[in-house]
């Protein structure tokens, strides 16, 4: 039996989302079609954030801290 494997995404993939799902006009589901991510996925990494803030793996301290305190 082999174990699914699962696509890993960078950080500064996963700020890039954070970042289009916050503009105007912009839906989650719209969003998702248009990275090929679940919106469960989008979902998970909007709570990381919110829960862990810079800690975040959407937001890692060696990357520009600027965009955190935006989103």
């Amino acid at each position: 039996m082999t174990k699914k494997k699962y696509k890993r995404y960078s950080p500064e993939f996963k700020r890039h989302a954070l970042k289009k799902a916050s503009e105007d006009g912009m839906t989650d589901k719209g969003l998702c079609e248009d990275l090929c991510i679940s919106p469960r996925q989008l979902r998970r990494w909007r709570d990381q954030y919110r829960l862990l803030g810079d800690e975040s793996p959407a937001c890692h301290r060696s990357h520009i801290n600027a965009f955190c305190s935006s989103v």
